[in-house]
């Protein structure tokens, strides 16, 4: 098999239309080997649609029967391909044309290089979605919100698990995704760990992927939850000392409570 064949992991939760979409935009990509995309439970007669419309033979659909979270399913689905390097990509994305080939050769350009990130745009395909890169999350980062306006151009702490390249030798160096993480921060810890392996992680802003699920939304009390839960597992994980995991843990919800306030009055 080619050095350079990628295996594409696209995960579903009741966006068959989406992920369809999702998944043409991998398939015209001839770098791509393998197309595999997991269902997460939906029970929305989501696996059937996505046979009768994935047509193409390297496409295939593996139905899992719960939604245990994005991480779970990409590790399930990583567990069924064999390709060197991986795509995993958002069911609510698309990727430009060309954009394959282009992150393609940046592994092949670099052997350190463990992931590739491209650009990721919102809705209108042209503005760049903010918090799909930055730096780890620290005290100093979550209280200015500096990934709000982040930095790092193309060698940020982590990229957006929208969509990301990576070599499946990093991969394998690391254990893939945590399972521990359900919704939130899967993909920060991700990068965390391919970093302490000694792997690099890059953005290539040369290229794009449109994120229709990109626009700015209003948190919900179940979201804020969410990100707090997996907030807290990443500090640990992290090996954050006690002093400032325990103020997270008690104070971070009040944070985001008064956040949701002065969202409601504005």
């Amino acid at each position: 098999m080619s050095v350079t064949a990628v295996a594409a992991i696209i995960v579903n939760f009741r966006t068959k239309e989406l992920t369809v979409a999702a998944a043409r935009s991998v398939l015209s990509e001839p770098e791509v080997t393998e197309l595999l995309v997991v269902d997460n439970g939906s029970a929305d007669g989501s696996a059937e649609f996505l046979r009768e419309h994935l047509t193409d033979s390297r496409a295939r659909v593996l139905a899992n029967g719960a939604n245990d979270g994005f991480g779970v399913a990409v590790n399930l689905g990583a567990s069924n391909t064999s390709a060197p390097l991986v795509l995993f990509l958002n069911s609510d994305a698309a990727l430009r044309t060309g954009a394959i080939r282009r992150l393609v050769a940046d592994l092949d350009g670099d052997e350190r290089l463990g992931m590739v990130a491209p650009l990721v745009l919102g809705p209108d395909g042209r503005s760049p979605q903010i918090d799909a890169f930055g730096a780890f999350p620290s005290w100093r980062v979550m209280v200015t919100r500096a990934n709000r306006r982040p930095t790092g151009g193309a060698d940020p702490d982590w990229v957006s698990g929208v969509a990301i390249l990576a070599r499946r030798r990093a991969l394998d160096d690391v254990g893939w995704f945590d399972p521990g993480f359900s919704m939130y921060l899967e993909d920060v810890d991700l990068c965390r760990r391919v970093r302490e392996k000694g792997w690099a992680i890059r953005r290539d802003t040369r290229v794009a992927v449109v994120h229709l699920g990109g626009a700015s939304r209003r948190s919900n009390r179940d979201q804020d939850a969410s990100y707090h839960r997996s907030l807290v597992r990443y500090m640990r994980r992290a090996g954050y000392p006690p002093w400032q995991v325990w103020p997270m843990e008690r104070l971070h919800p009040l944070w985001q409570a008064v956040r949701r306030w002065q969202a409601v009055r504005k």
